[in-house]
């Protein structure tokens, strides 16, 4: 570990595997502690694991380095217990260390079931990636630990369809009892607990106190407004010293023109340099008006509060002709937008500004991040980059300590980023989901059954949706293609999804109520076997997720056309 930290400091951690996420928790110890428990020599957990799952004759061999000390593997074998589909199999596990630097570690682990069927044509590939958890209220660190897999197929079959489905399975299954078996032998964070530190962590940013003739002296300390002030001085000098000259050409009393070409282009030059130096005394008083910071506002009203800490920027694209520039933020969600202060002449800001939203009745869906370069009241600011932070596909803790990629040209060239702290409470508790639905009852003027926990939570399984989202309402309808695909339609206060599975062939996708442009209904027809058809289109660039699903895509949007069969 102490030989791979000085390499791994600074590399990117390794995103979730596409198989889908296993284990999504927060534990009360710290990421080194995590990482010895699960994968140190002298850890007694995989061995007791291991019994817990039934399985035998575990090897577990020491950690080595390979191919000039660049990777740190070790291996795994164990007879797995037999189930319902196979008998008892020897298998093999090969772990490799993507990354430790002693805060952050990322394991691959590479099994492969050579004795089952078809067992030589593919690899389960399972990711595990420790991070810092922010600190809680007590004082103690804790870890966040995601677990997600994918299926190596190392050549082709007839049954990878079948192989996956059946891996799906039985590894959601498998981990479920892994997350239930790791919170006995360690205390997974409790949300009260990290709604507690929220507050904590809010009070300590605090704005860097920097005063207006500070940021004045670092704002005009540069060549144009250096040499505009020699050149007002020379000027000024020159009309002193110099004696009035007699009127020629088109000259009157009052009107001192150019008598050659040297003076009038030494004019030129004076008028534009005086021109500069305006735009940036205009820019600077513009700028110091804006004020970003919400600090000591708080929310108001009951309901959803969103909470957003900007921290600090990172390789800011340089768009000024100083090499530098002068970056604020925008923040928007549900309509609202928050500014954050302009950051003179910097690459790499320090903002740490707290923006908060009022009460919202229901979730938020997105929130959309815009960086600008300031370029005056009078001019179309630059854009630096952008981000979209979609809460349904975002777990709420992994967003209290984060770092946002932006998009862009420009970003994407400087690998531009933004350090934000988010964080989404609900203060109404449990009475919020009834409000929604007696508010929604209203609207539609029908009755809407409260949905069991249960069914919530398959729900949300089903979909990978967050704790918050609920489900309202579902009905059994067909996706209209060159088949009929027959399914269900289900709809939750942020999502629109679909769901079938058609002889273990499953089609799954959603997307989010907002990023639908139009909603038709058309009449029944023959081709919709008598059934009325929802046909709805997306929003050029919303949805892409989904695209799979849809009847038709184009330049101006994606269209989905559903045949409700329920009455």
């Amino acid at each position: 570990m102490k030989t791979m930290e000085p390499r791994d400091l600074g590399s990117e951690v390794p995103s979730n595997l596409p198989g889908g996420v296993l284990v999504d928790q927060m534990y009360v110890i710290a990421p080194q502690d995590l990482n010895t428990l699960l994968f140190s020599p002298d850890s007694n957990f995989p061995r007791t694991w291991a019994e817990e799952q039934g399985n035998t004759e575990l090897q577990i061999g020491p950690w080595r380095f390979e191919n000039g000390c660049e990777s740190l593997k070790r291996d795994v074998t164990y007879i797995k217990a037999a189930n319902k589909l196979i008998k008892a199999t020897k298998g093999f596990e090969e772990q490799t260390y993507l990354k430790a630097d002693g805060k952050v570690f990322a394991i691959l682990a590479s099994v492969s079931t050579p004795e089952v069927m078809y067992g030589g044509s593919f690899k389960t590939e399972l990711l595990f990636c420790i991070t810092p958890g922010p600190e809680l209220s007590s004082g103690e660190q804790s870890s966040h630990l995601v677990i997600s897999w994918r299926m190596n197929f190392l050549q082709s079959t007839m049954m990878k369809g079948m192989i996956e489905n059946g891996a799906r399975s039985a590894l959601r299954e498998t981990y479920e009892q892994f997350a239930t078996f790791l919170s006995q032998t360690i205390t997974p964070v409790d949300s009260n607990d990290m709604g507690l530190n929220k507050e904590q962590i809010l009070a300590s940013l605090q704005p860097e106190p920097q005063s207006d003739w500070k940021l004045a002296v670092h704002y005009f300390a540069n060549f144009t407004v250096v040499s505009s002030f020699f050149m007002g001085i020379y000027v000024l000098v020159h009309i002193w010293l110099a004696t009035s000259t007699t009127i020629q050409g088109l000259e009157f009393v009052g009107l001192d023109l150019p008598d050659s070409i040297g003076e009038f282009i030494v004019c030129g030059v004076l008028v534009l340099q005086g021109e500069r130096f305006l735009q940036l005394i205009s820019r600077f008083m513009q700028a110091r008006k804006q004020k970003g910071s919400d600090h000591g506002v708080k929310a108001q009203g009951d309901g959803w509060l969103l909470t957003v800490a900007l921290i600090k920027g990172d390789n800011l694209a340089a768009v000024d002709s100083s090499g530098f520039c002068d970056p604020y933020v925008v923040f928007t969600c549900n309509g609202k937008s928050r500014t954050s202060s302009i950051k003179f002449q910097q690459c790499d800001p320090m903002w740490n500004e707290i923006f908060e939203y009022d009460a919202m009745d229901e979730p938020p869906s997105m929130l959309d991040v815009e960086v600008y370069d300031f370029d005056g009241p009078f001019n179309e600011a630059t854009s630096l980059g952008h981000a979209e932070i979609n809460f349904v596909k975002s777990d709420i803790s992994d967003l209290a300590d984060v770092w946002i990629p932006l998009q862009g040209k420009l970003a994407q060239a400087c690998q531009s980023k933004l350090h934000l702290r988010i964080f989404l409470n609900n203060t109404k508790g449990s009475n919020v989901v009834k409000e929604y639905l007696t508010k929604m009852e209203k609207e539609v003027g029908k009755k809407i059954n409260l949905r069991s926990p249960q069914t919530n939570s398959a729900f949300q399984k089903l979909f990978g949706l967050p704790p918050e989202e609920f489900l309202i309402n579902d009905f059994t309808c067909h996706l209209k293609r060159k088949m009929l695909l027959q399914g269900r339609l289900f709809l939750s206060a942020r999502i629109i999804g679909f769901h079938a599975n058609l002889f273990g062939h499953k089609t799954n996708f959603f997307f989010l109520w907002e990023d639908i442009e139009d909603i038709q209904v058309l009449p029944p027809s023959l081709s919709s076997m008598g059934s009325p058809v929802i046909v709805m289109t997306l929003r050029q660039g919303r949805g892409m997720d989904a695209r799979h699903g849809a009847k038709t895509q184009d330049e101006e949007g994606q269209s989905w056309h559903c045949g409700r069969q329920d009455p």
